[in-house]
């Protein structure tokens, strides 16, 4: 019997669970619209970085900010 080559999604749920914290936010059109402008327009001009990448760079940059 040949190997299986697929990996379900259990396990690939199992393996997100153990290797990532998850948190969600929530943006409103009426208070939030020029965050919500910015990651759209980010995501479209920068391929292959997606809004992780933007909340990743905006930590750290506070991280930076609370050290001074």
């Amino acid at each position: 019997m040949p190997r299986k080559t697929t990996t379900s999604v259990e396990v690939k749920n199992r393996w997100k669970v153990a290797n990532y914290k998850t948190y969600q936010i929530n943006l409103r059109y009426d208070v939030d619209q020029e965050l919500i402008d910015f990651v759209e327009q980010f995501k479209a001009k920068h391929d292959g970085q997606g809004v992780s990448d933007i909340f990743r760079a905006g930590i750290v940059a506070m991280m930076e900010a609370e050290k001074n």
